[in-house]
């Protein structure tokens, strides 16, 4: 074995070396033929010669120097220098090993109207905050989609979820030529749009909402914007996708989207129960600019599967139109249709640690969610010229859904092995309807001022009915049985509207004022009444008062807060706030309980300090405590739990520290990243729980100071993109956590702390769009201890690793396959440790351009899926399991097409 790893590690120094003596670095300063002064953010590409494909590329600093390492020597190479406004500067260059000086390389301005001769373009140019990609440089095969276009070009990763980084930086839009065609979920552009429609890609950062550079880039996404050729004036692509699988396991779906000048259409529909959206994993919920149908069921639990439990069955569809009236006016009308239906299996172990006794109870329990969504929006934005905007977003959306609940709960003690049995049934209807509008006001002046004012209204009406059947069965002379069968009706009303006012005045070309405003007023309203069943006439009609309450809520919150922006230098920024915010709220409890009227005038300090890649930003606020807390009721949830709400309960105070750092260095396609946060809460809500030896529990709320939560992280990613051949990327990143409140356990006070950890590795290795290859490794470690009493902690760890990968073969078939890996040693007896996930899919491409695929796939390979949760809370132990979709063989076909005209 030692002579093994002598052996590996040799081969690995010589590879560096040999790596090292066959590359180069070339540096230079850019400057202005003219004047002689340096000219910063030039682009400064180096091509191959043969075919102009990228190798690397920077933009220089602002005394006008660049450079850039490990450029080949084995290659001819071309460098093109690019300045919005001057000539492009191109040369040819023969590295050999080590460093080459260029000088100073000057480029000519152009005059005002001069005619620019279309020729060689520069593969990457920077205009201002835009990076721009000619799509042109970076080659891909005949029928590649927008995502294989992405994966080229250098800084950019698509992550297999769709995620798309920029720089190391997250992507909160995909833009078609300035509009948002495919709302916010971006595999629907990456997946249905073809590369030869694009022209250029750029990206820059998301500032739709900062319209006065307010935020610190740090603190943004990125915004990609495709625009497409010139040639194509009329386009409609889609895909269609249909299949069938074992265990009644089916999935259907269609959209088409079409391109005609100013309008874009979009129409989708999808079914499906495989606990998935049909398209991607969250493709319905946005598709089209929809992301309002709820249908979301993905949980990402401490260990098991992907997937949420249970088996979801899906229904989903929806239109969305765009339309342009000239260059002022957009115009967005957006319906979405949403049915999901889940039926879920779990059992959950709870063993709570008592001063005298441990009780166990085992749950099984069944649940079926039927939920509907109606979903009806849109945007108008008005822009009459360049310093005035108008944005305008309605919404109206209507939810009903059904519920139905049964359990069974076998308890015992350490004293008594057979302490109960609890057999409960639950069924509800709730119907939810909202209406909402958001409405924007933006005004440029001269000198820099600016106003911008906002409105918004929320009307929320929704109402439930619950029929609640408990049977507990007792095995122990100390505990009698008992029954209850309940009916309640739970009504909500809320209404909430607000002005906000924000003006901006420049003091002088460094310090800037900002004077904000902002007015709230809200009504919530939640009637709660209760009957039981009547044994005589088995109607549900004897009221339970002490059950009932018609608890309202006013409030009215008045925000006046003068911000001062200092410019120290260009990297250096302070911004300080005071903000004094007047509250008066309002509780009715409509009882024998007084009204309860909290009147206060608060001062919240901020402020924020931002230096080049560098964020620290500092605030405040008050939560109030939720209407449920607060109802003086004394609910019996089942015959077993109660809650008892408080209506002494005062809002909460909360302070936060957080800080980001962010760099991307070009030159080396390496970017970092960190984050630390801080919070502290006085008046904290914690909650104050008396369990007894029967396992009867009585919780409310109490205010209690204490509460404290730490995080923070931090990752560095790095790409190798020096060929169009070979792409390959590496990501580390570690993370951590702090957090500790006050808990109450009968007589007992403690503090409960959490501490968390995780590592993440991810290698990703792409070949010509052939052979893409994904590994990734992931550690999660969690503590739950208690000071100032001897309760239990519980110690959690986890290990995951992962691969997957696509592989083109001849004749037109692909294969792919995905791997998972993990291990909990600290799940409870009687519930898997570990699990091994494999997917394996076989397909074959057909029609012209691969536009069909016939595809053959085995979910979970070896019956091993499995969803467990195992965590600790209030000296009690849960380990919990779902059921969840396991193995199962599909075979389905999938088509896409694009159709688009050119100009004549």
């Amino acid at each position: 074995m030692k002579n093994v790893l002598l052996l590996l590690l040799l081969c690995f120094c010589t590879t560096l070396k040999s790596y090292a003596q066959n590359n180069a670095s070339i540096k230079g300063t850019i400057i202005d033929s003219a004047t002689k002064t340096p000219l910063s953010l030039s682009t400064v590409a180096v091509v191959n010669a043969r075919d102009t494909s990228l190798v690397s590329y920077t933009v220089t600093k602002d005394d006008g120097t660049f450079q850039l390492s490990r450029l080949p020597t084995t290659r001819s190479l071309k460098l093109i220098v690019s300045y919005v406004g001057y000539e492009s500067h191109k040369r040819m260059i023969d590295l050999k090993p080590g460093l080459l000086d260029l000088g100073l390389l000057k480029l000519t301005s152009r005059s005002l109207g001069e005619i620019v001769i279309t020729g060689e373009r520069s593969p990457v140019v920077m205009k201002k905050d835009t990076i721009e990609f000619n799509a042109e440089a970076f080659k891909t095969r005949p029928n590649a989609l927008v995502e294989e276009l992405l994966r080229l070009l250098p800084g950019v990763q698509v992550n297999e979820n769709g995620e798309v980084l920029v720089n190391g930086k997250g992507t909160s839009r995909i833009l078609i030529d300035g509009k948002e065609f495919f709302g916010t979920n971006q595999l629907i552009a990456l997946r249905n749009l073809d590369a030869e429609m694009i022209d250029k890609i750029q990206v820059y950062l998301d500032r739709e909402n900062d319209p006065d550079r307010k935020i610190n880039e740090i603190n943004l996404q990125n915004v990609i914007n495709l625009k497409l050729k010139s040639a194509v004036k009329k386009s409609t692509i889609g895909k269609f996708m249909g299949g069938i699988g074992s265990r009644e396991r089916y999935e259907t779906s269609g959209i088409i989207s079409s391109f005609r000048d100013t309008l874009q259409f979009s129409l989708m529909g999808a079914a499906n129960n495989l606990n998935s959206t049909g398209f991607s994993q969250n493709d319905l919920q946005s598709m089209g600019g929809f992301n309002r149908s709820g249908t979301n069921q993905v949980d990402y639990g401490n260990f098991g599967g992907q997937q949420s439990g249970g088996f979801v069955n899906v229904k989903s569809g929806g239109i969305n139109i765009n339309n342009d009236y000239g260059k002022k006016l957009k115009l967005n009308l957006a319906y979405f249709y949403g049915n999901t239906i889940n039926n879920n299996e779990t059992k959950t172990l709870n063993e709570q640690s008592l001063t005298n006794t441990v009780i166990t109870s085992l749950l099984t329990d069944q649940a079926k969610r039927n939920a509907t969504t109606h979903s009806l929006g849109g945007l108008v934005e008005w822009k009459p010229d360049t310093t005035e905007s108008i944005r305008y977003r309605p919404a109206l959306t209507f939810s009903p859904e059904r519920n139905r609940y049964s359990s069974f709960i076998k308890q015992s003690n350490s004293q008594i092995p057979a302490l109960s049995e609890t057999d409960g049934r639950n069924r509800s209807s709730t119907s939810r309807d909202a209406f909402s509008h958001d409405f924007t006001y933006y005004k440029k002046f001269k000198k820099g001022r600016s106003l911008t004012v906002n409105n918004f209204l929320n009307l929320n009406v929704g109402n439930t009915q619950t029929y609640n059947y408990n049977q507990l069965s007792s095995f122990s002379s100390e505990l009698e049985s008992s029954l209850f069968d309940r009916y309640i009706t739970n009504s909500s009303k809320t209404r909430g509207t607000g002005l906000s006012i924000l003006y901006n005045l420049p003091l002088s070309k460094k310090l800037t004022a900002e004077l904000f405003s902002n007015s709230r007023y809200y009504y919530w309203a939640e009637p709660l009444y209760t009957f039981d069943m009547n044994s005589t006439s088995g109607n549900y009609d004897q009221f339970r008062p002490e059950q009932s309450n018609d608890f309202e809520r006013t409030g009215f919150f008045q925000n006046f807060k003068p911000l001062l922006n200092y410019q120290i230098t260009n990297q250096l920024r302070l911004r300080v706030a005071l903000d004094l915010e007047i509250q008066d709220v309002n509780n009715k409890f409509n009882t024998s309980v007084n009204d309860i009227r909290q009147r206060a005038t608060v001062f919240f300090p901020s402020f924020s300090v931002d230096y080049s890649g560098f964020s620290m930003t500092y605030g405040e606020w008050v939560d109030f405590p939720s209407i449920y807390n607060m109802q003086p009721l004394t609910r019996e949830l089942s015959t077993q739990y109660t809650f008892v709400g408080n209506p002494q309960l005062m809002p909460s105070r909360q302070r936060n520290l957080r800080a980001n750092y962010y760099k991307y260095i070009t030159s080396r396609l390496l970017s970092i990243s960190g984050y630390a946060s801080s919070m502290f809460s006085d008046n904290n809500f914690v909650q104050k729980a008396v369990i007894d030896d029967k396992g009867f529990t009585t919780a409310t709320y109490v205010n209690k100071d204490g509460g404290k939560w730490i995080d923070g992280g931090g990752s560095i990613g790095k790409q190798f993109k020096k060929s169009q051949h070979w792409q390959i990327g590496t990501r580390t990143a570690l993370s951590g956590g702090y957090s500790s409140r006050i808990v109450f356990l009968n007589n007992d006070e403690a503090k409960q702390r959490f501490r968390t950890f995780s590592i993440t590795q991810d290698f990703s290795v792409n070949y010509k769009s052939v052979a893409m290859v994904n590994f990734s490794y992931m550690y999660q470690r969690s503590l739950v201890d208690y000071m100032n009493q001897n309760f239990n902690k519980v110690l959690n760890y986890s290990h995951i690793l992962g691969s997957s990968g696509s592989f083109r073969l001849p004749k037109r078939i692909v294969i792919d396959a995905r791997y998972r890996f993990m291990y909990n040693p600290q799940i409870a007896q009687g519930f898997p440790k570990s699990s091994h996930i494999v997917n394996l899919a076989l397909s074959l491409l057909t029609h012209k351009k691969d536009r069909g695929q016939l595809k053959l796939s085995v979910y979970d390979l070896l019956n091993q899926n499995i969803s467990v949760n195992r965590y600790g809370n209030l000296n009690a132990l849960i380990t919990k399991e779902q059921l969840i979709l396991r193995r199962y063989v599909m075979l389905n076909y999938q088509y896409r097409f694009s159709i688009f005209k050119a100009k004549n």
